[in-house]
């Protein structure tokens, strides 16, 4: 249920239960400044003074006079409790104070409110001050021109050192060695000795002249060598 009233103020000017409220004073740091300039003026003998005449006032019976000074020391009258509600007021001045026995603990441990209020006191500037520094720093950074980032160097191209690398590479070298080596022994071996017609081994015999026949004379009398024909020698 909204208890907010349609009109904040009632006919004496007073604000209404309910009400939302005002903007607030906008000069509040003006008004304190104002507040700690009067406070300072006036000195503890000058209440002293003020409130002899007051009182001389009152003694003499102005009204206005007495009220202020009872409302400055006794305080206002509070308002008489309600015949019907007697019972819950009772109620809720034993339930107010029940916690008192969880909360104790935790109440004494917390410490005294001048111990906290003098640590944020002093570590409060330190640290707005801190982070003034840094953003300062921020700004200044910002501030900056702009740099291009320096170009990377081409990575060098090298031999790989390592153990398995190097063992890569003897391997390699074994395998050219080797495959050489086939390559030579296979260029200097002796050629196949002939066969015949019929597949038989022919041993090679020296001719005339001391060389060496590869072939059989023909039976017209020349030799085939290579695929050349020439005249029996005599």
């Amino acid at each position: 249920m909204n208890t907010t009233s349609a009109t904040p103020r009632a006919s004496d000017g007073r604000f209404q239960p309910g009400n939302p409220g005002g903007p607030g004073n906008p000069f509040a740091r003006q008004v304190a400044q104002l507040r700690k300039a009067l406070l300072n003026s006036v000195t503890e003998q000058d209440i002293q003074e003020v409130a002899q005449a007051l009182i001389a006032r009152a003694k003499e019976g102005n009204t206005a006079a007495a009220k202020l000074l009872l409302s400055y020391t006794i305080g206002k009258p509070d308002a008489a409790p309600h015949p019907d509600r007697m019972d819950v007021d009772e109620w809720n001045g034993y339930r107010e104070t029940a916690t008192m026995k969880t909360e104790a603990a935790s109440l004494a441990q917390a410490g005294a409110p001048e111990s906290h209020l003098a640590i944020v006191r002093t570590l409060r500037p330190l640290v707005a001050e801190l982070a003034h520094a840094q953003m300062c720093q921020v700004v200044e950074e910002e501030m900056k021109p702009k740099q291009s980032p320096p170009k990377a160097e081409p990575e060098e191209v090298g031999f790989d050192m390592s153990e398995e690398g190097m063992r890569y590479t003897q391997e390699i070298l074994d395998e050219a060695a080797r495959h050489w080596e086939a390559r030579k022994a296979a260029s200097v071996a002796a050629p196949a000795p002939p066969t015949s017609p019929s597949g038989s081994i022919r041993e090679a015999r020296p001719s005339a002249n001391g060389s060496i026949l590869d072939r059989e004379p023909s039976t017209n009398g020349h030799f085939h060598r290579n695929g050349f024909t020439s005249e029996p020698e005599a």
